[in-house]
This record gives structure tokens, C-alpha cells and sequence, in this order.
């Protein structure tokens, strides 16, 4: 009888690039912990990393490398020893330089929660204004949602090095898809009532808020980012978004038009209160 070879000796054995990348999917969904602890040292490793992806032969996305199969499998495990892997890669040298890699791991950290203080600094180191990651790292922030993501978002958006038309642009396509959570509303205050902060880009985090232009979102998939109704509003995030209508007339000159909406978006706020009271109440 032949001997089918396990998703270990897979990688241990084989160059196949698909049968690799099979393999490691394989241990990626597991919750085994030898498993996982194969699959680490092989994501660490440079002979795989390059079997798998030929340098020579690169495709036209890094969502088209095999890697990214592997880091989404593992990301999508919802097992700690599978967050561990991600964890751990992101004090591996492999992911530290390589453009595509410091991506896709960057991808697979936004599912992560709570955040280890490893990545967090792994996220911090690619922050800066001067940095190629941070178009990626914004969005990935964002839907981590943690305190610490939000914290280095609201960094990123205060950041004066990055151009205000860009900040803008980040806040608008990300932020609305969150306005009924109030931990990303407190996150807006914040900035909002930071005067260290470009007006416009603080009129922008208003608007996240307020308003919605489908333009805002990404071309890719604008529905995707569609902001919730306001009718869903827990209590919490109502009271949030009336803090933001506050510091945004304490500190702003709001044009005629965004007022407005905020005067709306307050009233319809008022009239979901009304009607959560008890008869009487």
C-alpha cells in the first residue's frame, strides 16, 4: 500500500510549489499545535518562501502569491496557536524587508485580537509618513478595531508629514463603515478636538461621521464600506456621535451644508431615544 504523505512531510519533502502551498493550507486551518509549528518554520523559511514564489516569476498582485493563500487560511483560524503564527512572524526577518511579505503579514494581522505588544510594533514600524506600507497599514488598522489599531490610526491621521488630501481621503473610504461603534466615534473626537491637527483634515473626520459620498470608497469595492444606517445606532454610539457634533462646533468653522446634516443626523438621533423610552418614561 503507497503511503500518502501528511501535510508535514509535504513540506519537509516535497519542491512542488502547489503541492506546498496545498500542504501548508492545510496546517494553516488546523488546531494541532505540531502542525502549526511546522507550518511556522516553513513561513520562516527562505527556501520555501522562494519555492513557493519564485522571485523570477512574480504575479501581477501579491493577492496573487501563493503566500497570501497560506497567511489568509491562517488568518481566517480563529485557534490562538494559529494567531501565535502570525504573531510570531512578525519578528521574523523574512517579513521585515520584502515589500510583498511585510504586505501580506500586515493582511493577515487584521483579524487579530488583542494585538500583542510584538504587533503592535510590528504595525508602528510601518506608520510613518515616509513609509510604503502605510496606504495598507491604514485600512488594516481600521478593521482591527482594537484600542491599540485605533490608537496608531488616530497617530497616522495627526501625522503632518502625511499630505491632508491623503489623511482625508483614508478617513472618508474608512471611518463611516464604523460610525455606529463608539469606540471608533471616541477615536474621532479625538482627533477632532486636536488643535494640533490640519482644520480640514478635522473637518474630514467630521464627515466621516455626518455625511457619505459613495466616492469616498474604493473603486474595488465602494459597497463594501457603505456606512450603516443610523436607525441600528447601539445607545452608546448615539451619545458618541453626539460628542463629535459638540467638538466639531466648539472647535471648527462648519460649512453651511455639513451643519445641516449634523442638525439631521441629531434630530434623527433624538427621535431613536424617544423611542426606546418606555411608555411614560
Amino acid at each position: 500500500m503507497t503511503h500518502e504523505p501528511t501535510a508535514i512531510e509535504v513540506l519537509r519533502d516535497s519542491s512542488d510549489p502547489a503541492a506546498l502551498t496545498k500542504a501548508a493550507q492545510e496546517l494553516a486551518i488546523s488546531k494541532d499545535a505540531p502542525s502549526l509549528e511546522a507550518l511556522r518554520a516553513a513561513l520562516e523559511s527562505p527556501k520555501f518562501l522562494d519555492t513557493i514564489d519564485p522571485p523570477a516569476k512574480p504575479p501581477a498582485s501579491r493577492l496573487g502569491m501563493k503566500l497570501w493563500k497560506i497567511l489568509r487560511s491562517l488568518s481566517d483560524n480563529p485557534d490562538p496557536k494559529a494567531r501565535g503564527v502570525i504573531d510570531w512572524l512578525t519578528k521574523s526577518p523574512a517579513y521585515q524587508k520584502h515589500i510583498a511579505r511585510v504586505d501580506l503579514l500586515l493582511e493577515a494581522t487584521q483579524e487579530v485580537r488583542p494585538p500583542s505588544a510584538d504587533m503592535v510594533n510590528y504595525w508602528k514600524a510601518y506608520a510613518g509618513a515616509n513609509d510604503l506600507h502605510a496606504p495598507v497599514l491604514q485600512r488594516i488598522l481600521l478593521v482591527n478595531g482594537s484600542p491599540e489599531a485605533l490608537a496608531i490610526f488616530r497617530g497616522m491621521m495627526a501625522n503632518g508629514g502625511f499630505p491632508p488630501e491623503r489623511r482625508i481621503s483614508w478617513i472618508r473610504a474608512g471611518v463611516p463603515r464604523y460610525r455606529n461603534d463608539a469606540s471608533y466615534l471616541a477615536m474621532v473626537k479625538s482627533l477632532v478636538e486636536d488643535k494640533l491637527v490640519a482644520p480640514e483634515v478635522r473637518l474630514g473626520a467630521v464627515e466621516s461621521v455626518f455625511d457619505w459620498d459613495e466616492e469616498w470608497g474604493p473603486i474595488h469595492g465602494p459597497n463594501v464600506y457603505t456606512p450603516p444606517l443610523r436607525a441600528l445606532a447601539p445607545k452608546a454610539a448615539r451619545q458618541e456621535t453626539r460628542e463629535v457634533a459638540k467638538a466639531a462646533r466648539a472647535g471648527l468653522s462648519i460649512p453651511t451644508v455639513l451643519d445641516g446634516k449634523i442638525t439631521a443626523v441629531l434630530t434623527q438621533l433624538d427621535g431613536l431615544d424617544a423611542g426606546e423610552k418606555p411608555p411614560g418614561g
